[in-house]
């Protein structure tokens, strides 16, 4: 296999990685999105229910009440599949990232057009394994904090919705659990935009460096070449 080959397959691996985490970057914006819609929906729980507790039109808002608790059920049961599709695409973005550093790490040329593919295949696998570096842990807090939620949503139901303390610790619980899950998130997309960011910066600094470099190669060459007069050999005369 050529190092052009080489190169071409570790392309490859660092374009799947940017991919998946591009992917990922859609699962952060869909994370907040039904995290956002649970936490009104915890809200419209919590007022009915008081309604239906302190007011006389008890079964319109006991009624009202019970089917925001079946919305937000269908919202938060979402969210693991959520986090773990997240996790998934930090995963094959790593994986792919190990390929990539492999295949860099094997080809050796003269070529300079081919340095300057490495140059910059190189910044581009350091800016996303650091951002999955950063990421995982966060997505792991992400994960503990919608399961949290989870378990205290699944304590929000049609019995409990008339038992004040119950009902008041349950959806207290799960609006302290979505919120955190919440920043975290937002932490989340803020890392995958800053690593873009860098990403962008890094290739075009990499590619400015080989450039210059391929500049004062050339110029050192064209220096170094003997001049046309010194070539003129004049042939002896007969």
């Amino acid at each position: 296999m050529t190092a052009s080959d080489t190169v071409l397959q570790a392309t490859e691996a660092v374009v799947d990685a940017e991919r998946a985490i591009g992917h990922a970057r859609r699962v952060v914006d869909d994370l907040r999105t039904t995290i956002a819609s649970a936490l009104r929906v915890l809200e419209d729980v919590e007022l009915d229910a008081a309604k239906a507790r302190l007011t006389d039109r008890r079964d319109f808002y006991l009624g009202a009440a019970v089917e925001h608790v079946g919305r937000l059920q269908s919202r938060v049961v979402d969210l693991p599949h959520q986090t773990n599709g997240f996790y998934g695409y930090l995963t094959f973005a790593a994986s792919s990232i190990a390929d990539a550093r492999d295949h860099l790490n094997q080809p050796e040329s003269s070529s300079l057009s081919l340095a300057r593919e490495v140059a910059q295949l190189s910044t581009r696998v350091a800016v996303v394994d650091e951002l999955i570096s950063v990421a995982k842990p966060i997505a792991r807090l992400v994960t503990r904090h919608v399961d949290s939620a989870l378990a205290a949503c699944e304590q929000v139901t049609q019995a409990t919705l008339l038992e004040s303390m119950g009902l008041e610790r349950s959806i207290e619980t799960a609006g302290r659990e979505l919120s955190r899950a919440d920043e975290d998130v937002r932490v989340l997309g803020d890392v995958v935009d800053h690593a873009e960011s860098n990403a962008r910066q890094a290739s075009r600094l990499a590619g400015e460096i080989s450039d210059d470099v391929q500049r004062r190669m050339s110029q050192h060459r064209r220096d170094a070449a003997p001049s046309a007069s010194v070539l003129d050999v004049r042939s002896p005369s007969r």
